[in-house]
Order: C-alpha cells, then sequence, then structure tokens
C-alpha cells in the first residue's frame, strides 16, 4: 500500500514537472483529473477541441477556394482547351509508344505551353 501510493506520487511529481513544458494547460488536467475525475477532464478536451476544429475546418475552406480558384485559371489555358489537348495527348502518347522517347514526347507539348504563358504573343 504504501509503495502504491509513493509511486502514484512520484508519477503525477513528474508529470508536474515534465508537463508544462509539453503541454500549456497540462497543470489543469492534474487538477482536473485529481479533483474532478477523468470525465471532466474529457468533457474539458472535447470543448476546448471545438476552437481547434473550427479552426482547422476555415483553414481548409481556404486552401480548398485557393486549389478551385487554380483549377479554374488552369482550365482557362489555351493548352487545355479540348481542341490542343486531345491532338497533343494523342501525338505525345504515339511517340512514346513507338519512339520509347519520353524527350520527343514531351516536347511535342513545348508550342501549347508557349502559348499559353503568351510567349508568341
Amino acid at each position: 500500500m504504501l509503495r502504491s501510493t509513493i509511486v502514484k506520487v512520484a508519477i503525477i511529481g513528474a508529470v508536474l514537472i515534465v508537463a508544462p513544458f509539453a503541454v500549456p494547460f497540462a497543470l489543469e488536467f492534474v487538477l482536473m483529473v485529481d479533483l474532478l475525475g477523468l470525465e471532466a477532464l474529457v468533457l474539458f478536451l472535447l470543448l476546448q477541441s471545438r476552437q481547434l476544429l473550427s479552426t482547422l475546418s476555415n483553414r481548409f475552406a481556404i486552401w480548398l477556394q485557393g486549389v478551385f480558384a487554380t483549377l479554374t485559371l488552369l482550365a482557362s489555358l489555351y493548352m487545355f482547351q479540348p481542341k490542343v489537348f486531345l491532338p497533343h495527348a494523342v501525338g505525345s502518347s504515339m511517340i512514346l509508344v513507338f519512339a520509347c522517347s519520353l524527350s520527343i514526347a514531351l516536347a511535342l507539348w513545348l508550342p501549347p505551353l508557349l502559348l499559353s504563358s503568351g510567349g508568341f504573343l
């Protein structure tokens, strides 16, 4: 009995010494578990995680909006118009299959890349 109490006090002491460097509100965790029980700690963590989840969902929405804006910009490029993209995709695939040269197949895409960037204008 005495040994388990000493071990419990040693663990709580180690947590009190180390935890503030790992988690800013770790001391509150230890006090909540000791005074109110584990259920109160779980409730506290759920309430604290609500703000984190809303922040993460907001950042994800901003990131998703940026991805859609980028895809919209790419879709409007000359290179991705169906009348340009399909013949170049078929041509580069045929060159890749018959000539087995990736550099020649990629060279076929240089004119639409230059036109999309405004290189010839």
